[in-house]
């Protein structure tokens, strides 16, 4: 059978393995370094991901993603609603004129269509949306979890992130970067207590369900770490990430660690630098100045 469109390719390969999907067209919802993500039209979404993409690779995040998500399934959680898993499996599809080669796949529910990142562009808004996420996410790393919980052996996302940037990173200013972050990161963390992190939370990956409550997906980098971690996108915004620590201070009764903040982003900010290697000179100058900046403000001399 020929197939037109990648979606067509997919729904071949799914019936192939008995997975009852509703057929095509489906609508693209987004696609980012590691795959795609498509709205089925029946209140779920099916998430492809591909075995090359980013940092890491697509086995360990399609693991880890399904692993959190099946987790997360029977724990009471608040300040997000989090997708209901439906499914997940590999899938052995090559290399096409539509995507890279798939390593699998998961299916979820559908949170909804629309995410912060549109209201993040509206100026007078920015103070009350991230007053609003800092308060969520200080509601969500209040999780319990039981103690003999598998997510509590997920890792650190900084530190795996410095793993991943080892085979990426090889100039010696930068490898000498890597050693003083893995080190200051450690120091800190002994004494932190560790909560549930998402690893990537920025404006969009969060959306606006239609009951007004905020929905938070991809859950590829999660991991236990310190608080701090799911804050290090806002620097890029420096207004809205003043308002999301307001309000997580605010919710969560505790003041952030500015130490460890800017830690994190360096961290944020190495991986762009990685993902962006072989741009134009003014992106590499760019990132590198925000890698400096970072570094600085967390009391490391590049």
């Amino acid at each position: 059978m020929m197939n037109d469109t990648q979606e067509h390719a997919l729904f071949d390969a799914l019936s192939e393995q008995n997975i009852d999907l509703p057929a095509p067209e489906w609508p693209k919802l987004g696609e980012g370094v590691w795959g795609c993500v498509y709205d089925l039209g029946d209140g779920t979404v099916l998430k492809t991901i591909r075995k090359q993409g980013g940092l890491g690779s697509g086995l360990s995040k399609w693991a880890r993603e399904r692993h959190v998500l099946e987790k997360l399934s029977s724990l009471e959680i608040g300040g997000f609603e989090t997708p209901e898993f439906l499914g997940a499996g590999e899938l052995s599809l090559g290399a096409s004129a539509w995507s890279a080669p798939l390593h699998g796949w998961i299916r979820m529910s559908h949170l909804g269509r629309t995410t912060l990142h549109r209201e993040q562009s509206v100026r007078e808004s920015r103070q009350q949306l991230g007053e609003e996420i800092g308060a969520a996410l200080a509601h969500f790393h209040t999780l319990q979890m039981p103690a003999d919980s598998s997510l509590r052996t997920l890792k650190n996302p900084l530190v795996r992130t410095l793993d991943e940037l080892d085979g990426r990173l090889g100039r010696p200013d930068e490898v000498h970067l890597l050693g003083l972050l893995r080190t200051e990161i450690d120091r800190h963390c002994q004494d932190k207590e560790l909560v549930l992190t998402h690893g990537d939370i920025h404006t969009e990956n969060i959306c606006r369900r239609d009951t007004g409550e905020l929905g938070v997906f991809d859950w590829a980098e999660c991991g236990m770490g310190p608080a701090e971690t799911d804050l290090k996108h806002f620097e890029l915004f420096p207004d809205l990430r003043d308002a999301v620590i307001l309000g997580y201070q605010i919710a969560s009764g505790r003041k952030i660690d500015w130490e460890l903040y800017y830690l994190a982003a360096t961290v944020n900010a190495l991986c762009s630098m990685a993902l962006h290697a072989g741009g134009t000179i003014r992106d590499e100058q760019r990132v590198r100045g925000l890698v400096d900046h970072c570094a600085r403000q967390a009391g490391i001399t590049v």
